[in-house]
């Protein structure tokens, strides 16, 4: 295998690479320009217990929510946990995340994975409102 070298002493990487890359970087620029985001606040409810309250617009239907659930679920269960999503209204609900373990990285998990399906899906991204103290979710 032949490594090449950009000018700068970096790795130069494939073409197919480089392409992919300003796909994605491309996608996520349109995305941002859309106003219609999904809103999220978080909201600590105790030690062992995490709220999120997202806002979606009426364009993004709520089985992306709940699809995106089962799939975290399956993959980052907390550990003596759960999860659910609770609908309060037309287009708000409520993402409550319980457990001891793994709860930062089953909502991080989630987070990353709804803000990946809203670019590619949707064409938009999340605005968080208030975040978690450990401010590693999604950056605005």
């Amino acid at each position: 295998m032949k490594f090449e070298f950009n000018k700068d002493g970096s790795l130069k990487l494939p073409e197919p690479v480089e392409e992919a890359k300003e796909y994605s970087k491309k996608q996520l620029e349109e995305a941002e320009k859309n106003p219609n985001k999904v809103i999220i606040r978080y909201e600590e409810a105790s030690d062992y217990e995490d709220n999120w309250i997202i806002t979606l617009p009426k364009s993004i239907p709520e089985s992306v929510l709940y699809k995106l659930k089962k799939w975290t679920d399956n993959h980052h269960k907390p550990r003596k946990g759960s999860t659910w999503v609770n609908k309060t209204d037309n287009n708000e609900f409520i993402l409550i995340v319980k457990g001891y373990g793994l709860r930062c990285t089953w909502a991080h998990a989630f987070l990353s994975g709804l803000n990946t399906a809203l670019i590619r899906d949707y064409k938009t991204t999340i605005k968080q409102t208030k975040t978690c103290k450990h401010r590693f979710y999604v950056k605005n």
